[in-house]
């Protein structure tokens, strides 16, 4: 005899369980194709930016180092005067790119050219690693295909690989680092992982937290010898170099390494920050996964991708806070969730599935639409054209101030290079030098104050609080100095002196 009120309840449970499905396939198709747009508009980006803007990309104060490093200089500075850059960030970098600019005598502009072409180098590499790394995790060619699209498709990401910085230097050890960890488990690849996270440590002094990542898996595999062995190997090896670069630099080493270091930390920073970047509350995904820890090997994705979180929260703690310092924590998520989605039989879905998949495939959605991140960001041919201005403006200032020899203040760290007499200070570490106590006001103030510059050349964008220049400084730029109406307004705010 047939229980009715089963049958009933039981095609209602299959009605509903279609119905979720096709709502699933639904939001797939739609993240999928919203994916796909974005990872064309990024890869349009990183092709215009690589080949048609100029080649003044990146931070300046790396450039400025790789360029004394490519006159026979010590790439080195304490930050108690101009440059005002904490040159032990990137020194490896200012080292390689002034080596190369030495050998093919490059100019300024192709130094950028140099730094960002490693950078494009690290990206690939890191995708590379991605598809080993998914390959090695038995993960299905489409999932390994989704994992790349979803990587590439944040442009916000990816414009770091056409700037002269470290990141992506960085990014590609860190996954080098677990594959040879936890794929290669051998005691010769366990020495070079060593030696990998010194080196990071030179790229970014932030690579020293590779370190934790290493000694947990080894941890969790109870092998306490080498936990301690390769502890103690890790800091001879270290100790060494540190020991290397201080002899070097004739003591400039450590003493730049601790000015630059000599910042506040706030969590309010973190928080502010992270809130603020949906593009980030995908990284918290992982979370889920220790509840449902079925392997060894999500076991270690785990600890990369958490100690590559703690890392970038505790350096996002400190003022000037940027996506970069959360590069790696991005790929370990997607690493893991494509290993998460290979288990998952999408024909036969359970009820527990459905929300973690809808929620998944949501946020996909509203991120790729947000003109933060999304398709709606910048059209490439308008910030094409925006920066090829930029870049032929702050050619002619440059060459007007040098021609006539005149003494200029700048915030605008690219333009710096360009003068006899660079003075590299971004507004946010004229902030970071004042709340530290590193360096005063009045060391900032008094050259405005006595009038030492014939000129000051501010960017325009830096003037709307997008990177905010301390009121105070403006209040005495306009005791000191008026603005002029030369052609360079449109880019530059350009003051002389009062009589």
């Amino acid at each position: 005899m047939v229980d009715h009120n089963f049958a009933a309840k039981f095609e209602h449970f299959i009605a509903k369980r279609n119905l979720y499905r096709q709502f699933l396939a639904l939001l797939l198709f739609i993240a999928f194709i919203l994916l796909l747009l974005n990872s064309v508009n990024t890869i349009y980006r990183l092709y215009s930016n690589f080949f048609i803007l100029s080649n003044s990309i990146g931070e300046d104060g790396k450039v400025f180092f790789a360029k004394k490093f490519q006159q026979g200089q010590l790439p080195f500075a304490n930050g108690e005067h101009p440059p005002y850059y904490p040159s032990f960030h990137g020194v490896l970098t200012h080292v390689s790119v002034g080596m190369i600019g030495r050998f093919f005598k490059c100019s300024t502009q192709d130094l950028y050219y140099v730094g960002r072409f490693i950078s494009v180098l690290g990206l690939l590499l890191s995708l590379l690693l991605v598809f080993k790394i998914l390959s090695e995790l038995d993960v299905k060619p489409l999932f390994m295909f989704a994992a790349v699209v979803l990587l590439m498709a944040p442009g916000a990401m990816h414009a770091l690989a056409t700037s002269y910085r470290p990141d992506y230097w960085i990014n590609a050890i860190y996954l080098l680092i677990y594959y040879l960890v936890c794929h290669k488990k051998s005691a010769k690849y366990e020495v070079l992982t060593i030696v990998l996270i010194v080196v990071a440590y030179l790229i970014k002094p932030t690579g020293i937290i590779f370190l934790g990542a290493f000694l947990l898996v080894l941890l969790f595999r109870q092998h306490w010898r080498k936990v301690l062995g390769y502890s103690l190997l890790f800091v001879v090896v270290l100790g060494a170099t540190v020991f290397a670069m201080q002899h070097y630099s004739g003591g400039m080493f450590l003493s730049s390494f601790a000015h630059g270091m000599n910042v506040p930390f706030s969590l309010r920073n973190a928080l502010k920050f992270f809130v603020k970047h949906t593009l980030l509350y995908l990284t918290l995904l992982p979370v889920f996964a220790v509840f449902s820890l079925r392997s060894e090997k999500m076991l270690y994705l785990l600890v990369f991708w958490s100690v590559s979180l703690a890392g970038a929260v505790l350096t996002s703690m400190r003022s000037g806070v940027g996506l970069n310092y959360y590069l790696s924590t991005f790929y370990f998520t997607v690493i893991i969730i494509a290993y998460w989605f290979k288990d998952i039989d999408f024909r036969n879905l359970s009820q527990e599935a459905f929300p973690f998949i809808g929620f998944f495939l949501l946020w996909l959605i509203i991120t790729m639409i947000l003109p933060t991140y999304g398709i709606f960001k910048h059209t490439p041919h308008s910030a094409v054209a925006t920066t090829l201005k930029f870049g032929k403006e702050r050619q002619k200032i440059a060459q007007w101030i040098n021609s006539e020899g005149f003494i200029c203040f700048s915030d605008d760290a690219g333009l710096n290079l360009l003068l006899s007499k660079p003075q590299i200070l971004y507004p946010i570490l004229l902030n970071q030098f004042i709340k530290s106590r590193s360096l005063s006001k009045e060391h900032f103030l008094e050259p405005i104050k006595k009038q030492k510059y014939d000129f000051v050349v501010l960017t325009s964008w830096r003037t709307q609080h997008i990177d905010d220049i301390p009121d105070y400084f403006f209040a005495e730029l306009e005791k000191y100095y008026v603005r002029t109406n030369l052609e360079f307004k449109t880019s530059y705010i350009v003051l002389k002196r009062k009589p």
